[in-house]
């Protein structure tokens, strides 16, 4: 028998069986219900389902460009246009709102309901947020002309200086609405609380999901948590800004080049008065004139006294504490001695890291009477040679300093748009990294500073610690070219916690007779209170063990020579009634991200520049 033939057989065969099949009856019942069941299945989806899943889809794609014009409304400042985005993505939501109703029978599937009401929560918190930005708009909208936003009558062509006073102008405006606001936030924190983001993927689309929901959701919950400290602060900035009384704040330069406990050796200052918003005066002087025009000069501190061999005590030498408070309070004895010194407002200190950032952004100065222009590249190096070589002996040598920082500060004030939010990130970068410090006599805003580490204290706590803090007790400016690396280890011994932190010092630089004739160091290890001193090495004096702020503290003294190395090593056993798994690492201003290796019971778990201050999960 022929191929064909045979699959002619075959399919006959199961023409047969079918047609056996489909004479039966209740077969044939049973077929049509099938039929009929997968009919009506496919129906109720489309209804039900993907008729109203995709509007919800079309209804989401569709504020898409209202949030993008939103976030450019408020880059350009566009008041009438936030307004009106805002508006348009109300509707949307609204449109939202109808398309996910026709969803609601989901919500009592097993399972499935469950993403039915997270859509509920999150609609909801866009509702709340939409109702917060019109609220701000409101407010903000009499002031527009003064605080420089474009409505149907004004165009946003305001300097930044003109902004600052709008800013001050409009800070009362937003405390009256605060509690209306707060609450908001309060109810968008509480719909977002009951969505878990880990019930999503991570990506859906190529766009991060679970991520993203992470994220708003930590941010709205810091976001409430700050809402008390955001309304202090809205009441006190317009008084700090100058309105209604002037206020003069003395700015502090600390050469981290040579460095000192706070950050460096202090250099200069300048006064900076400023009227409802308005910087209205600036001058400047060396930090050398100060002293001189003070009779007052008590014995040193022993400290000074061994390792700087002076015989008076200085207001150059007042920054001794590692703590920002403390040196400034000891600072503010000579400063009262200071004759036709005015009274200040508060201190605060800057190093030439903050004069680097901001040259970056703004880009160069020029000075009159100076050929080289000023940028980011060359600061350091003309800032020194100007106040080390050029002008040595000269009475203003450095004069240049509060000079520069003049021009820079006119340059931001006139900086365009498209520089004002670098320049915002910056400043916030730099305090957070402890290149500005702040030391405010107004108590409220003295405490939000020290609650949110902008103040430069020795911190408490009740786990493992460590800060180590350098002191160029030799002058001239090795720091420049000394770089620093920290090893901390813990281990378990015989039931007890015992600690052991190496520091390794490098010398990149050649001798130079003004910038680096060697490195002399004072180093200071603060750790938990009642640790005791086990072994040390590397330090030319005897470690000695110390109190001070709360902490233990185990003082070397380390000397590194140009293009050479050394190293300090202390082990200590920690006090048992503290919790080694959490450990606080403070940052010492003045420095940059000094490498840190972190190695517990022999294996290493962290390793990383430490920037700013962070805290870390020890499992021991």
């Amino acid at each position: 028998m022929t191929e064909k033939a045979k699959s002619k057989k075959q399919k006959a065969k199961i023409y047969s069986r079918v047609g056996r099949l489909l004479g039966n009856r209740r077969l044939r019942r049973s077929l049509l219900i099938l039929i009929g069941f997968c009919l009506l299945s496919s129906i109720f989806c489309l209804l039900f389902i993907v008729r109203p899943g995709w509007k919800l889809y079309a209804a989401v794609k569709e504020t898409r460009p209202h949030t993008r014009a939103l976030k450019d409304s408020l880059i350009l400042q566009d008041l009438q246009m936030a307004g009106a985005n805002l508006k348009a993505l109300d509707e949307k939501l609204a449109k939202m709102e109808v398309a996910l109703r026709a969803m609601s029978w989901t919500g009592s599937v097993p399972g499935v309901g469950t993403y039915y009401h997270d859509a509920e929560h999150l609609l909801a918190a866009a509702n709340y947020g939409i109702e917060t930005g019109q609220i701000l708009v409101t407010t903000v909208e009499p002031f527009a002309d003064v605080f420089g936003f474009k409505t149907a009558t004004t165009e946003a062509n305001l300097d930044a200086e003109k902004k600052v006073q709008g800013l001050v102008k409009v800070m009362p405006e937003v405390v009256l609405r605060m509690d209306e606001i707060s609450q908001k936030f309060t109810l968008i924190h509480r719909e977002l609380d009951q969505i878990d983001p880990d019930r999503y993927p991570a990506s859906f689309r190529g766009q991060p999901l679970r991520p993203l929901l992470a994220e708003v959701k930590n941010s709205m919950n810091g976001i409430e948590e700050a809402m008390p400290d955001i309304r202090e602060l809205l009441t006190i900035l317009p008084g700090l800004a100058g309105d209604p009384q002037p206020k003069t704040y003395l700015v502090l330069f600390q050469n981290d080049k040579e460095l000192r406990p706070t950050g460096g050796f202090l250099t200069a200052y300048a006064l900076v008065t400023v009227k409802d918003g308005e910087i209205t005066n600036v001058s400047s002087d060396d930090i050398y004139h100060l002293d001189e025009s003070i009779t007052w000069h008590p014995a040193p501190p022993a400290v000074l006294a061994q390792y700087l061999q002076v015989k008076s005590y200085w207001a150059r030498d007042t920054n001794l504490s590692p703590d920002f408070k403390e040196a400034m309070l000891e600072f503010e004895k000579f400063w009262s001695q200071a004759p036709r010194a005015p009274e200040i407002d508060g201190i605060v200190g800057m190093d030439t890291y903050v004069v680097q950032e901001l040259l970056e952004i703004l880009g160069p100065v020029k000075l009159p009477d100076y050929e080289e222009e000023f940028n980011s590249e060359n600061i350091v190096y003309q800032l020194e040679l100007y106040s080390n070589l050029l002008m040595k002996f000269q009475w203003n040598r450095k004069d240049l300093l509060g000079r520069l920082m003049n021009a820079i500060l006119e340059k931001a004030f006139r900086a365009p748009r498209e520089q004002w939010k670098p320049l915002l990130t910056a400043a916030l970068g730099l305090v957070e990294e402890k290149h500005i410090l702040l030391y405010l006599h107004n108590k409220t805003a003295q405490q939000l500073a020290e609650k949110y580490n902008y103040a430069g204290r020795i911190r408490d706590s009740d786990g493992d610690y460590l800060h180590i803090n350098d002191a160029n007790f030799a002058g001239r400016k090795a720091n420049w070219y000394v770089e620093e690396t920290v090893t901390k280890e813990i281990v378990t011994e015989g039931g007890k916690t015992v600690g052991t932190v190496k520091i390794d010092y490098e010398n990149t630089g050649e001798y130079h007779s003004e910038w680096n004739t060697g490195y002399r160091d004072y180093v200071r290890i603060y750790v938990p209170l009642g640790s005791k001193l086990l072994a040390s090495s590397g330090s030319l004096q005897p470690v000695t063990t110390l109190e001070d702020l709360g902490k233990t503290v185990f003082a070397g003294y380390i000397a590194c020579d140009p293009l050479q190395k050394a190293s300090l090593v202390v082990k200590y056993e920690l006090p048992s009634d503290l919790s080694p798994e959490r450990l606080l690492l403070q940052k010492q201003p003045g420095t940059d991200a000094n490498p840190y290796k972190i190695i517990v019971d022999g294996k290493k778990v962290e390793e990383f520049k430490l920037k700013s201050d962070r805290e870390l999960d020890v499992q021991l």
